[in-house]
């Protein structure tokens, strides 16, 4: 498997999401808001839209 997943596949396996954090954007435009599995070793992450 890859080292990285989409965001289903936390919830797929009963994994709880962890609390939005919002981050600084690459190029340094705006912040966006992401969060990661709770679950360890479970790598996936889902990244918030910006409005």
């Amino acid at each position: 498997m890859r080292w990285f997943a989409t965001s289903m596949i936390c919830r797929l396996l009963g994994h709880k999401w962890g609390a939005w954090t919002q981050q600084q954007s690459w190029d340094g435009h705006g912040t966006f808001e992401h969060r990661k599995c709770m679950r360890h070793g479970c790598l996936a992450t889902q990244q918030r839209r910006e409005k």
